[in-house]
């Protein structure tokens, strides 16, 4: 059989393209890729969908409870919506509420989901591009642990002055961030993360502006610690500190339900800017592995304090919504604008308190 030169000419370029034409990660790299994040752990143990009814304690709760009761509503009873596709969702399970009642307060921000994801968007080498982005970018060094055999530890360094940068345009600001170091530690034999470390720089601007915007410059170090349940490993304990102060904390305990691993409780504490903490414990009731329970919305009122909850609930979707595309700065944004505008709401508590524990207060 006679083959057309100019064909196999084309078919090897093809081949050349799509084999050698695809940038490969070097070895160190592919080790990034194989870090499990931490919410992947618990993720594969969920039911497709739950709801379980939570009582909220702890001084956080306790200041949304004491906003509610300023407009004489009743202590809300609180339900935790699950569904594999929509994430989590921290529901009022008041039969009593109005419809739209419900609606509104249902915006409170839930502290678990978005530090979740935020930790998430930190830990996302999983991500081809991300690891191809580092490679060009930054030089790697790793070294076993000299007391510690099964860990190791990984350090990255920028080739010129920078590496993972990042320019958002806010609409009224501009935003933009890099980092110059970051350093991870690895448990090679489950590939867990166990320590974060990373110097992150960011300054926010207007077009107009005519003077540089300062660089804000924090040492950002997350700590995470894992409990055996069954044969699998899960997140118990999670730390971050900002410039060595410990600002947030998460802790995780589990129970198991046939087949799966279900929350029991969980608490978030952050450290205020005057030193002082806050606290939201969430504890779980009977779970519900059928439907979640669905709310038909009615038109209530038109009261000025509706229309505050409204726009408050408004911009805790918008928040949660920003996180979920990854986009965490614009989230930030979202939340300062909750705080600042609408600061006798209960979105506007937890996003207060989520800012401060971020170190973006």
């Amino acid at each position: 059989m006679k083959v057309d030169h100019r064909l196999f000419l084309l078919l090897t370029c093809v081949f050349s393209l799509g084999f050698s034409g695809k940038p490969k990660l070097s070895e160190p790299y592919k080790i990034l890729a194989r870090i499990q994040p931490p919410y992947s752990l618990v993720a594969k143990l969920l039911p497709r969908r739950y709801t379980v009814p939570v009582t909220l304690s702890g001084s956080i709760a306790d200041e949304i409870a004491l906003i509610l009761d300023t407009i004489d509503i009743d202590a809300p009873l609180y339900t935790e919506q699950f569904d594999k596709k929509q994430g989590f969702s921290l529901r009022i399970a008041n039969k009593h509420y109005p419809a739209k009642t419900r609606e509104l307060l249902s915006g409170i921000i839930n502290p678990i989901e978005m530090t979740e994801v935020i930790l998430n968007a930190i830990l996302k080498y999983g991500n081809r591009d991300v690891l191809l982005q580092l490679q060009n970018e930054t030089i790697i060094e790793s070294k076993t642990h000299p007391n510690q055999p099964t860990t190791l530890n990984v350090f990255l360094a920028p080739k010129g002055s920078r590496f993972c940068y990042e320019y958002r345009d806010m609409g009224a600001y501009l935003h933009e961030s890099w980092l110059t170091s970051l350093s991870i530690s690895i448990d090679t034999t489950t590939m867990l993360a166990k320590q974060l470390s990373l110097v992150k720089h960011s300054r926010t601007f207007t077009g107009n502006q005519k003077e540089p915007a300062p660089i804000k410059t924090v040492h950002q170090d997350y700590h995470f610690s894992y409990t055996a349940i069954g044969d699998n490993l899960l997140p118990a304990y999670l730390s971050c500190a900002i410039d060595s102060l410990e600002t947030l904390s998460i802790s995780a305990t589990y129970r198991q339900m046939g087949t799966y691993t279900l929350f029991d409780e969980r608490k978030i504490t952050y450290r205020l800017p005057n030193s002082s903490k806050a606290n939201l414990i969430l504890q779980y009731g009977t779970y519900n592995l059928d439907a979640p329970l669905k709310y038909l919305s009615k038109v209530i009122g038109s009261g000025t304090y509706v229309k505050m909850l409204e726009r408050a609930a408004e911009h805790s979707r918008k928040a949660r919504q920003a996180l979920n595309n990854g986009n965490i700065q614009s989230a930030i944004f979202i939340m300062k604008d909750l705080v600042k505008n609408y600061p006798n709401t209960p979105q506007a508590v937890e996003a207060h308190k989520l800012l401060a524990g971020l170190g973006n207060n």
